[in-house]
């Protein structure tokens, strides 16, 4: 799975979907039993931005979602910036079917960065 930078547009519906392959790089992972977590935090203070909890599972597939009505929200953090910048990581939970991982585990990946900026057309 490669981990990429997020950019969110105020207002805009935001999704983006992770492809899991097994060892091999072809074969699709299986992610029975598997849960995610995905939270976005400032930058620089680590205070708590947005917590998904749209996490879809579809075959080797997790789908993360944020609606427009959430992303609308963010403008109150921009300032007049053109830009806020946030990181986010995402909590994998194995589950103890996976012979590697007898007891479970829990991994995460390497933090990236959010770019949060302000939308020019608007409905709202």
């Amino acid at each position: 799975m490669d981990v990429f930078t997020f950019e969110i547009k105020t207002g805009d519906d935001f999704e983006y979907t992770f492809v899991f392959f097994d060892d091999d790089g072809v074969t699709p992972k299986d992610l029975t039993g598997y849960t995610f977590k995905c939270q976005i935090k400032d930058k620089f203070t680590k205070d708590l931005i947005y917590d998904i909890t749209d996490i879809s599972i579809n075959d080797n597939k997790v789908t993360l979602k944020i609606p427009a009505t959430d992303t609308t929200q963010f403008i109150d953090l921009m300032n007049d910036m053109d830009e806020y910048k946030c990181v986010y990581d995402f909590e994998i939970h194995i589950p103890n079917t996976e012979p590697q991982f007898p007891n479970g585990a829990i991994r995460s990946t390497p933090n990236k960065d959010v770019i949060i900026k302000q939308d020019i057309t608007r409905w709202y």
